[in-house]
């Protein structure tokens, strides 16, 4: 006898199965995957590309008028040394410039970076005689990633200094928004205050360049000068002769002359209070321009931390002739790709329905059309809360899955619909096409 294709055959087992039997934990499950879904996405942190640790400490140090050999063998051969023991450290890399030494840290895999930073701090703060006497004081640094965010750019037809001072300013501002992390200066040149003293006059007064700069050197510093203790508390004394314009060096002593006057600096040299003598030119719109990155941590949200900037954008006043405008955005490409994923999931979602609908059937229709939302949501729940991000990598991923999830609900859905034809009274016909 030939076996009834209506009769029912054992029970479905497996996940599927048992959901099949258990109606309200099905609907339980996907009422917190659309909830849960909903407020993970809704709370979930953006960035352009997902963060990196370049796992990677730092150790450089500035030696003025240095050759590189000189670099080289006192500090970068020194520091080397010193860190290849170093339990952590993969391998150390050192670049020696004129007047700079740099060396690079890397460690290994699951390697505990502040460890590591905290014993390369250690070993180069024990050599002996380091740096050299004419050297700045070394500097240990974790590097960290900053992304940028956005590039404003200042610009307009004034002065140069109308443009740092500006610059300056509003990047004073940027760095108060909340989830501001960082914010870079460029395109402009620092300050430089030159002191030029004619070679007649040097040798009229007895004086060299090197009398020059020590003089000056001792009449602008500031500098902690002890404690003096009192019924009222310790009185911190310092010392703060440091000069900021041209004008003010021009009062500096550098001589007491026979008569008893006073040689000033302003008397003998020439003091010019301007910016480096360095080539250096920044247009913006065919005007003068100065360039800030905006920056932001690696725990902000990308697009809270544009939106806050673009506000102040508005507010922001500045003097006739100068103008701040947007010159890189970085979260344009980022609001494209979630545009392109968010129009892509409803043309899927309408395909889907307008398919079943027209060839199988209107409650077939709705709730296989409703399992692509409804998988979307329970995989970014999943995924936010292990920590992860919505950025240019993940939605390119959620763009390629959200094709093979409405191919998948379609074939899904012509299966189904077949096993119910064809086991019009079997009540386990849903979990034959499915399983098909």
């Amino acid at each position: 006898m030939m076996p009834d294709e209506t009769s029912s055959d054992s029970a479905p087992g497996g996940l599927i199965g048992w959901f099949i039997d258990n109606h309200v934990a099905a609907n339980i499950l996907m009422l917190l995957f659309v909830g849960g879904g909903l407020v993970t996405v809704i709370n979930m942190r953006t960035e352009t590309f997902p963060s990196i640790d370049p796992r990677l400490v730092t150790v450089s140090v500035v030696y003025p008028g240095a050759s590189p050999s000189e670099v080289a063998d006192s500090i970068t051969s020194r520091v080397e040394e010193e860190l290849v023991g170093i339990e952590g450290v993969k391998r150390v890399i050192s670049t020696a410039n004129e007047g700079f030494g740099r060396i690079n840290v890397e460690l290994i895999d699951f390697a505990d970076a502040d460890e590591v930073y905290n014993d390369v701090e250690t070993a180069v703060n024990s050599l002996i005689d380091f740096p050299p006497e004419d050297a700045e004081r070394a500097i240990v640094n974790k590097v960290r990633v900053t992304p940028n965010v956005m590039t404003l750019a200042i610009h307009g037809d004034v002065s140069e200094f109308t443009i740092k001072y500006w610059a300056e300013t509003i990047e004073d501002e940027l760095r108060q928004l909340p989830g501001v992390a960082l914010t870079q200066l460029r395109g402009i040149r620092d300050y430089q205050i030159s002191v030029e003293v004619p070679e007649s006059t040097l040798r009229q007064y007895g004086l060299s360049l090197q009398d020059i700069a020590n003089t000056i050197r001792q009449f602008s510093e500031d500098i902690p000068a002890g404690t003096i203790e009192a019924r009222q508390g310790d009185i911190l004394l310092r010392v703060q002769e440091k000069r900021y314009n041209g004008f003010e060096f021009e009062d500096i002593v550098v001589r007491t002359l026979a008569d008893g006057s006073s040689l000033r600096l302003g008397d003998i040299a020439q003091i010019i209070d301007g910016f480096e003598d360095i080539n250096l030119v920044s247009r913006f719109n065919n005007e003068r321009a100065a360039f800030i990155d905006v920056r932001r941590s690696e725990s902000e949200d990308t697009l809270s931390v544009a939106n806050t900037v673009k506000q102040y954008l508005e507010t922001v006043q500045l003097p006739n002739g100068l103008q701040l405008s947007m010159q890189q955005d970085e979260t344009v490409n980022l609001k494209d790709r979630i545009s392109l994923m968010v129009r892509n999931g409803i043309l899927g979602f309408m395909l889907v329905f307008l398919i079943l609908l027209l060839f199988l059937d209107l409650k077939l229709a709705i709730w296989i059309s409703a399992a692509i939302p409804i998988s979307f949501l329970g995989g970014l729940l999943i995924i936010g809360n292990l920590g992860q991000s919505l950025n240019m990598v993940s939605l390119f991923a959620l763009i390629v899955v959200l094709g093979i999830v409405v191919d998948d609900g379609i074939i899904t859905g012509e299966s189904i619909f077949e096993a119910q034809e064809k086991y019009k009274h079997d009540p386990h016909a849903v979990y034959k096409g499915v399983m098909a």
